[in-house]
């Protein structure tokens, strides 16, 4: 047997379907723009276009977070069910995000799943990643310049010296400074730092287990490095007891080459 469903106007019908297994109620979901720079741009993620097609009102959206990078801790903002969008969603590590949606109508009935992508992109030459594995274990992520040692003031880019660009390392004005654009203190991360024309030399990643936080077992911290928008280098380095300092990796620039010490 074939039923017409209708938009509301007599007579009108936009889709003829069999009334054996037939669902009304479709999911349809997006995330716009499906591409954004990790950490300082955001999406929208969207149902607004989800429809029942008998007409009947759909009174529910529940979205739900399938995929996340390694590394991410975030997630999906609590709104209202009745909202259809979620605004203003950063995500917090390069890599593929996946997200579902399904919607409901006033009698209760449920739409199959809709899935969405978002990709998380870098924007600097050099983009370099830090996170962990125990929540409220402190790892400081630290990017030296060639010669320097580790906190000193003006070689050492960390959360006491290096946000807003504000680390004086090339020419006059930003280009060349780097900056810590993501700080962790009580989660497992992501760090993060970030250079644009930094000038010929070795540059030196470290991590430091600060020593006021204090997590039993071992902690493992993974630094990814991206070089002009592609992962170059990854590693896992272990961490026992408090104030240890680790030199994970040396990047050459302007070659893009990362050293393992």
């Amino acid at each position: 047997r074939v039923v017409a469903v209708t938009d509301g106007a007599p007579g009108r019908a936009v889709a003829q379907v069999s009334a054996t297994g037939f669902n009304p109620v479709v999911a349809q979901c997006a995330a716009n723009p499906s591409t954004v720079v990790a950490i300082h741009e955001s999406t929208v993620l969207e149902g607004h276009d989800s429809i029942d097609l008998t007409g009947r009102p759909l009174v529910r959206y529940e979205w739900t977070l399938t995929e996340r990078p390694l590394g991410s801790t975030l997630e999906l903002p609590e709104v209202p069910v009745s909202q259809p969008d979620i605004a203003n969603f950063s995500p917090d590590v390069v890599g593929t995000w996946g997200f579902e949606l399904v919607v409901e109508n006033a009698d209760g009935v449920r739409s199959e799943p809709c899935t969405a992508e978002l990709e998380a992109i870098v924007d600097r030459e050099l983009w370099i990643e830090l996170s962990w594995t125990m929540m409220g274990d402190d790892l400081d992520l630290h990017f030296l310049r060639p010669g320097a040692h580790l906190e000193s003031v003006f070689g050492d880019c960390y959360y006491g010296t290096c946000v807003d660009r504000s680390l004086d390392w090339g020419p006059p004005g930003p280009d060349g400074n780097p900056s810590l654009d993501r700080d962790d203190i009580n989660g497992r991360g992501p760090e993060n730092i970030n250079a644009d024309g930094l000038e010929p030399g070795d540059y030196e990643i470290w991590v430091h287990d600060y020593q006021s936080s204090v997590a039993g077992g071992t902690n493992e911290a993974t630094v990814r490095v991206y070089v002009g928008g592609a992962l170059a280098w990854e590693s896992t380095s272990e961490f026992v007891g408090e104030d240890m300092r680790t030199h994970i990796a040396t990047v050459r620039w302007p070659e893009g080459l990362v050293l393992a010490p």
